[in-house]
């Protein structure tokens, strides 16, 4: 047992530095912009003609980008990300005291695919990908492995463990929880906390079930 956690563990804590250095990438690449940006305002007042032709430079994405850094709130892809850990920390903590709760709760987490494949799709097909748009994709391929490997061919892989399926199972499940939450470093530190926080809770949770004899992680 403790060998197994050991195991998952440490790609769990693999997939979140992979996903915390590439949104502080992603973070890096977007203070540059928000530079730029101020230049270009500082165009306007001193010289409006320079300023029209500098303007023309920015793409309808980096203006749907500075929209988004300002105004996260409304974002979509947060309140995604959120949810997302929120449904899987009541989905583990329900497996210890109300087994039929978390039945449900496991159908809301296959099911918040959905969202994040419709969104990840848009933002392809119009060309305005970032990070959040891989992390929402990441975590719909996810959700549709869930689907196929425990609703349609009803594999029992958790108990005995089933190394061939659990290990991409859960490396896939907490890589794009992590990079969920960690894409949200471009639309500031607070979303970035937030969605962090639960994000660790979330992970915290999987594994105090498991420690505490949930029947599966």
């Amino acid at each position: 047992m403790k060998t197994k956690l050991a195991i998952s563990f440490i790609i769990i804590i693999t997939s979140q530095v992979n996903a915390q250095n590439n949104a502080l990438s992603y973070y890096k690449i977007d203070k540059t912009y928000k530079l730029e940006s101020q230049h270009i305002n500082d165009l306007h007042i001193k010289s409006p003609d320079l300023y029209q032709s500098s303007a023309a430079m920015i793409s309808p994405a980096e203006k749907m980008t500075e929209t988004a850094s300002d105004n996260w709130f409304h974002d979509p892809d947060f309140w995604l990300a959120t949810t997302v850990n929120l449904a899987g920390t009541a989905l583990f903590l329900a497996r210890l005291k109300n087994p039929k709760a978390a039945r449900y709760f496991g159908y809301a987490t296959e099911a918040l695919g959905i969202p994040a494949l419709t969104m990840a799709t848009f933002n392809i097909v119009s060309n305005t990908t970032d990070f959040c748009t891989w992390a929402n994709l990441g975590y719909g391929l996810w959700a549709i492995y869930a689907v196929i490997v425990d609703h349609i061919l009803k594999i029992e892989f958790r108990n005995p463990f089933r190394y061939a399926i659990i290990v991409p199972y859960v490396a896939s499940y907490f890589a794009a929880i992590g990079s969920m939450s960690a894409a949200q470093i471009n639309n500031g530190y607070l979303p970035w906390g937030i969605a962090g926080v639960t994000c660790i809770i979330n992970v915290g949770a999987s594994f105090y079930s498991r420690s505490k004899g949930g029947d599966r992680l």
